[in-house]
């Protein structure tokens, strides 16, 4: 964390200085939730919908979210860090509460413009629901893949990227996987939102990986990193960043519901 300043669970202080037992079962056997979210502007447009996704969660995972003023102490710690646009990680471990505020990843911008590249990787994460501390499956993946990956059943049905939701755009509308069998995302909800009030079709039934040629676009949503263009998954081109119309039709639309625009 170097010298960027954290709050931890009511201080805030040069991260550097900042310490948790290592007795915490958070530290010990990577125990605990974490939530991240777009600062935009020097504010958090969507942080009401993030808190109350965090307490669902953690009233699931027996994980105490505390009383804090969550608003003021973001928008006082981005102050402190020099930073308006950025994101910010809330992380709630065995003990303690923590806040940090990094710059947003270089590749975002990159991603939204150019497109991602996938490749579909077989693996079902053990509690979709729930954005848990320990990631050391979706990082071991990525970290084999050199980026982002794309998690497939044994059955063939594309579940989510190891940072995203996915979504295919057929003829008949958009389709993509529903909780519980994936995170119920905040980008995820706000697509489907989006879709909705232009027309377009939903279809909650996870794509097939061996119907990708079916496939007109694909993007992935977050609320971190907005709509991503795919462009390629497992070697199978898609149409690209420019030529996906809906794609885009789509990102302007989210991007203006988040507040990021």
């Amino acid at each position: 964390m170097g010298n960027a300043h954290v709050w931890l669970s009511g201080r805030f202080l040069p991260g550097n200085e900042a310490t948790v037992p290592v007795t915490s079962r958070t530290v010990r056997q990577g125990f605990g939730l974490y939530e991240t979210m777009r600062l935009v502007g020097g504010s958090v447009p969507l942080l009401s919908r993030h808190l109350d996704r965090v307490e669902s969660a953690a009233r699931v995972a027996g994980v105490w979210l505390g009383d804090f003023q969550w608003e003021p102490t973001i928008l006082e710690l981005a102050r402190r860090n020099g930073l308006s646009d950025a994101v910010v990680r809330l992380t709630l471990g065995d003990g303690f509460s923590l806040v940090t505020v990094d710059p947003l990843p270089d590749e975002v911008a990159t991603q939204r413009r150019d497109g991602l590249r996938l490749m579909p990787r077989e693996h079902v994460r053990a509690f979709p629901q729930l954005k848990t501390v320990s990631r050391f499956d979706l990082d071991l993946l990525e970290r084999q893949e050199y980026g982002e990956a794309l998690l497939v059943t044994p059955g063939g049905e594309v579940l989510e990227t190891t940072r995203a939701s996915f979504f295919a755009l057929t003829d008949a509308g958009i389709r993509g996987a529903a909780p519980p069998a994936v995170l119920p995302g905040i980008g995820r909800e706000i697509l489907l939102e989006v879709a909705g009030e232009l027309g377009i079709a939903v279809d909650p039934r996870p794509p097939r990986l061996d119907e990708r040629a079916s496939w007109r676009e694909a993007l992935t949503t977050s609320a971190v990193r907005g709509v991503r263009p795919v462009v390629d998954v497992g070697g199978h081109a898609l149409p690209s960043a420019d030529a996906g119309a809906r794609t885009r039709e789509l990102q302007h639309a989210f991007d203006a519901r988040a507040g990021w625009s």
